[in-house]
């Protein structure tokens, strides 16, 4: 397979929202053609370069068309995390920033911003269940007011405050002014937010001793669990997260300003922050864990429970061997990390 084509929701804007059997047979038509796409052994970075042009294209039909025109104008719609990586899954959360370019009667378009979150819902856009989205006051605002709640994070460091410092530097804007310019208001305030941990080694020190240290799935150091496939792992918050957020803190102190993972890899290698051999076990790494969220999601859809759970009984001992490897190269990491961040005097 040369090239992926995923399918896009049959459905006319102006007919208003979506039947749900539209949606199902969509969503199911999405994973027949990604299931071949697994099967046949083709890059997942090639599958999540056309999902997430499929989920952007998405993400901005239904901002235009849920939110009237006067008030679009005069508000950024920011995406945040994996969306801003250009790295969603199927399961992957809708968390979201709004950048106002004046004052906005934000009781107006808060019902407007409701609605928009359950219909992307609808579509498979869970909300953050960590509430990271416009319609929360701490994630809208206007330039003066970003700024001014960026300093008071930087003036009173707590854990808190610092995580919220870090998931600003995976951000991009999806819609709005900014886009006209290639230093737009937010772009030039997610480079300050990232300039300023930079100069602020405690901070840096935070996120790896208190985000990022132990994070690793304990599975690696257990053979027994490995051996005999007891229990799961959660291959996101257990594997992935952790190398995604080391290689966004090895970003910040080599002054590497991609927001997409693969490309802050390539250039924290050109700039010397890690060796060739360490960058071609991450990105095997990331590229198992994305692999195995995906694989988890089409084979069971309609599951209660988390598509980040992977039951090792599910895996032959080869694949657990694989497995292990990877959570190996994510301690590496960590090591690294925690050597190269140490708490200041």
């Amino acid at each position: 397979m040369s090239r992926i084509h995923l399918p896009k929701l049959d459905w006319s804007w102006q007919a208003g929202p979506p039947v749900e059997s539209a949606v199902q047979k969509w969503q199911e038509r999405l994973r027949q053609v990604t299931r071949q796409w697994m099967r046949a052994g083709a890059p997942v970075t090639d599958w999540l370069y056309a999902y997430n042009a499929l989920r952007t294209d998405l993400l901005r039909c239904m901002w235009n068309e849920m939110i009237p025109e006067d008030h679009r104008v005069d508000i950024e719609y920011i995406t945040l995390g994996s969306t801003a990586r250009q790295e969603d899954v199927f399961d992957s959360d809708l968390d979201y920033a709004l950048l106002l370019h004046k004052p906005v009667n934000m009781e107006a378009v808060r019902p407007q911003l409701y609605r928009f979150v359950e219909r992307m819902d609808a579509l498979g856009f869970p909300p953050c269940k960590g509430f990271v989205m416009g319609t929360n006051v701490r994630w809208s605002g206007t330039v003066e007011e970003w700024q001014q709640r960026v300093q008071s994070y930087f003036q009173f460091p707590d854990w808190e405050n610092v995580r919220y410092l870090f998931i600003l530097l995976d951000s991009r804007v999806l819609t709005g002014q900014s886009l006209t310019h290639e230093q737009g208001d937010w772009e030039q305030l997610r480079s300050s937010v990232q300039e300023q941990l930079r100069l602020a080694p405690y901070l840096c020190w935070e996120m790896a001793h208190l985000g990022i240290q132990n994070t690793v799935s304990k599975a690696r150091v257990n053979p027994a669990v490995l051996r005999f496939g007891h229990g799961s792992i959660d291959i996101k918050n257990g594997l992935l997260n952790p190398v995604l957020h080391s290689i966004r803190l090895l970003a910040v102190a080599h002054q590497v300003f991609a927001v997409n993972t693969e490309r802050r890899l390539l250039e924290l290698t050109r700039c010397g922050a890690l060796d060739r051999d360490l960058m071609h076990r991450l990105e095997g790494c990331v590229d198992y864990a994305w692999r195995t969220r995906i694989k988890q999601y089409i084979d069971s859809p309609y599951t209660e429970t988390s598509t980040h759970e992977v039951p090792l009984f599910r895996m032959s001992l080869e694949q657990r061997h694989t497995l292990a490897r990877h959570l190996d190269t994510a301690k590496k990491l960590e090591r690294m990390i925690l050597r190269r961040f140490r708490k200041p005097r």
